[in-house]
């Protein structure tokens, strides 16, 4: 009867710290997501100034400019695979209106342009820095609630693999000089 009672209590204890390792993994994926979405906001805040500016300057392709604006609600679902798409579509946008800033010398002289420019780009590498942090809690998660015996309280507690944060495929593509 002791033995009995011994091995219930481990198994009582391993399932309660595991349940616990596995809520506060997940709370760590949830968390860097939401990073992901602050910054995107941040990004989606700065460019209706920039839209501004460029609009100032150049009667340029007015569908680029409204597809940004129509973008700015990026993440509005939580689904990562949907963000990441919209995320990507918006920094290619982006990077083609800063592409066209150098065939107008007046706007790339800009303060203000030149200021918004910096901005971005430092939204972006925080951007890059949020996407590397939350593709690092979806592994420890993932790994955690995969491999045995974990995968058994996983299991019961219906917890499901996160997907990863991932590049588009314009992003993986070579730069020719």
């Amino acid at each position: 009867m002791v033995p009995i009672i011994i091995i219930s209590v481990i198994v009582l204890i391993y399932v309660i710290k595991t349940y616990n390792g596995i809520k506060t993994k997940h709370y760590r994926v949830e968390k860097a997501f939401s990073s992901i979405d602050v910054i995107l906001q941040k990004r989606s805040d700065l460019i209706p100034n920039l839209v501004a500016v460029v609009k100032e300057y150049t009667k340029y392709e007015k569908d680029v400019l409204t597809r940004i604006t129509e973008l700015r609600r990026v993440c509005s679902s939580g689904n990562v695979k949907e963000c990441a798409e919209l995320d990507n579509e918006i920094t290619g946008a982006l990077k083609s209106i800063f592409a066209v800033a150098e065939n107008y010398p007046n706007l790339k002289a800009n303060e203000q342009f030149s200021l918004l420019q910096k901005q971005l780009t430092s939204v972006e590498n925080e951007l890059s820095a949020a996407r590397r942090t939350y593709n690092a809690a979806c592994t420890h998660f993932n790994t955690l609630i995969t491999v045995f015996p974990r995968n058994i309280v996983a299991g019961i507690m219906r917890e499901k693999e996160r997907e990863f944060y991932v590049a588009d495929n314009r992003e993986r593509v070579d730069v020719s000089l």
